[in-house]
């Protein structure tokens, strides 16, 4: 039992240092003392019947041993009758015993102040045994399990406790709900990404197709490219010009076009088309006046250089270095030649291209010829010469560009 109480009283202890209220804490500590205090009276209470059980088997023992003592003659009897007869009685006078009387007058004494237990009290009686069993083990872990219940029947919450743990359980099923709510949203999450993702490969092999694999359509994809360079360039040239176009909305037109679709047909596609012919021209034409306005400032510049000349058609020209001797008109001439526009980009460097013109200089345009027949063999100038849209030299033309010539060679030097 010293064993299970000192368990007890730990686990009392244990309860009583993490109660967080005090009226819990001191209803433990009440409770602890009043079952130290039963325990303590079961305890004299089991001791004091253990010694008068001792005390009635001594007497049972001394009762068999004087019974088996050898009987008194009955003249001695008789004899002690008489002497016990002839003494006087004095009630003052204390009765003298011999050592056995007395040994048995103690026993009925002690007899009677033994405390019979119920019957019904004597199975819950247990001796103290000086070893530990499993069967002891048993018993004690029973008492302490009723032990345990009554410390539970006796633990009340307190109002403000009551108030926290439904605030706890509260707390402990809106938790679950979100949690399975983040379960679900991360579910819907995955799915959701693994068909954005579906979609974007789809959408990357629909913009950017593998390439093919047999030659024929290799060739087919190649004049496919060649077509959308060409479109690519005009885009390029609208937009220069000023004009806005949407390219995947161009790009779509033409694939629907190329799959005879007619989701725009009739009045509707002309009038659509004609709009934006109309944008493009309108966008175009402020471009043109701009860039013929510009050529005009520069033209203004370049004719105040010295040195400037004009041939027969009016073209001004500036010569750097007017060569060794006067070309005829049947020598075969190379010459270099270098186009900018006014603004200084370089349009063509015959010399860097490797590409430099071979003719007879009858068989020069007429404005370009004018100028190389003025210069004689390694001769340069700079030309200021009128150009279409094109960049074809033209005397109606309304743009300017700078020419840079130098003759080269003659096939009469060799």
């Amino acid at each position: 039992m010293k064993k299970v109480d000192a368990f007890a009283f730990f686990l009392t202890v244990t309860l009583f240092s993490t109660a967080s209220h005090k009226a819990f804490a001191e209803d433990m500590w009440s409770f602890a003392n009043d079952w130290e205090q039963r325990n303590s009276s079961v305890k004299s209470k089991e001791t004091n019947i253990n010694e008068s059980q001792r005390k009635m088997q001594d007497q049972k023992k001394n009762t068999t041993s004087e019974a088996k003592k050898p009987q008194v003659s009955n003249v001695k009897k008789q004899k002690k009758k008489s002497e016990t007869k002839q003494v006087p009685q004095n009630t003052n006078e204390q009765k003298k015993f011999t050592p056995t009387e007395k040994k048995q007058q103690k026993n009925k004494d002690d007899s009677r102040e033994v405390i019979a237990k119920p019957q019904n009290e004597n199975k819950t009686i247990i001796d103290e045994p000086k070893v530990l069993t499993d069967e002891n083990v048993k018993i004690y872990a029973s008492q302490f399990g009723l032990w345990l219940k009554e410390v539970v029947k006796t633990v009340k919450a307190t109002p403000e406790e009551k108030k926290i743990h439904a605030l706890i359980a509260n707390l402990k099923e809106s938790n679950s709900a979100l949690s399975k709510d983040v379960e679900h949203a991360k579910d819907n999450y995955s799915q959701q990404q693994h068909t954005l993702e579906s979609v974007q490969r789809r959408l990357k092999e629909l913009q950017s197709p593998s390439l093919p694999v047999k030659q024929s359509e290799r060739e087919d994809f190649a004049a496919g490219m060649a077509a959308g360079y060409s479109l690519s360039h005009i885009l390029d040239v609208h937009e220069k010009q000023g004009a806005s176009i949407e390219r995947s909305a161009f790009l779509y037109g033409i694939n629907e076009a190329m799959q005879d679709g007619k989701r725009l047909q009739g009045e509707e596609f002309e009038n659509l088309l004609a709009s934006a012919n109309l944008r493009i021209n309108d966008s175009r034409e402020r471009w043109l006046n701009t860039e013929a306005n510009k050529d005009a400032k520069w033209l203004k510049k370049f004719t105040k250089k010295s040195n400037i000349k004009r041939t027969d058609d009016n073209i001004t020209y500036h010569i750097l270095y007017s060569g060794d001797r006067k070309i005829n008109d049947n020598e075969e001439i190379s010459i270099a030649l270098s186009r900018y526009k006014t603004d200084g980009t370089l349009l063509e460097d015959t010399d860097i291209e490797n590409k430099n013109i071979t003719l007879k200089l009858a068989n020069y345009t007429s404005l370009l010829r004018g100028v190389l027949i003025n210069l004689g063999l390694h001769g340069e100038a700079e030309v200021a010469m009128p150009v279409d849209e094109n960049g074809l030299s033209s005397l109606d033309g309304r743009f300017l560009e700078l020419w840079r010539v130098r003759i080269i060679s003659s096939d009469h030097d060799f």
